[in-house]
């Protein structure tokens, strides 16, 4: 199945069906909740953390044009490319798009890298995450490629002075409780059809 994703994060398959994403699952069932933010500020710190990841991407792809890079960026750049100098970590892949036929869902894994011979899930974060979106990720990833034996998952806290901090992902029964999570998302449809 192909999926098209728009520029709000909004997927659809070829019969222009709407399938949700990880992100938008865990915000409607309040397992992610940014309704205290103001909404500018909510959105201001969103596009900052999305043009980390695409200066992180480009620095991956070797393309990075650093002459014109924003100043503010570099920190965050230079955090990320210490972390996997520091791990030794080899790049599987990049920014890529998973689905999960089997639970309906979908969504956009910053990065599969290699680290002493495991392959795991690592999330790019300039503020705190959810560990249960690299749950849901490793689910689709588990499915679609079982080749690559995902073993780890966790978040990379990348920070403006060029540090970063590792916040590993362990709890294994994550996987699970996003499956219910899933579970009761796709049933709100159907018996909520009123509301």
């Amino acid at each position: 199945m192909i999926l098209t994703c728009d520029s709000n994060h909004i997927y659809t398959n070829e019969q222009r069906i709407i399938v949700p994403n990880v992100t938008r699952i865990l915000e409607e069932e309040r397992f992610t909740d940014f309704s205290m933010v103001n909404p500018d500020l909510l959105r201001s710190s969103q596009d900052f953390g999305n043009n980390v990841h695409k200066a992180c991407e480009l620095s991956d792809l070797d393309t990075l044009d650093y002459e014109n890079l924003d100043p503010a960026l570099l920190p965050y750049v230079e955090g990320w490319c210490k972390f996997l100098n520091d791990y030794e970590a080899e790049i599987v892949l990049i920014e890529h798009t998973v689905h999960s036929k089997i639970w309906n869902f979908c969504g956009k894994l910053d990065r599969v890298l290699k680290i002493k011979g495991k392959n795991g899930i690592y999330d790019i974060k300039t503020g705190t995450g959810c560990s249960l979106q690299t749950a849901g990720y490793k689910i689709a990833l588990d499915e679609e490629r079982p080749d690559l034996k995902i073993k780890e998952r966790a978040g990379v806290i990348l920070r403006a002075d060029g540090t970063y901090k590792l916040d590993p992902h362990n709890d294994k029964s994550e996987e699970g409780l996003f499956k219910s999570i899933v579970k009761v998302y796709n049933s709100r449809k159907k018996y909520n059809k009123g509301a």
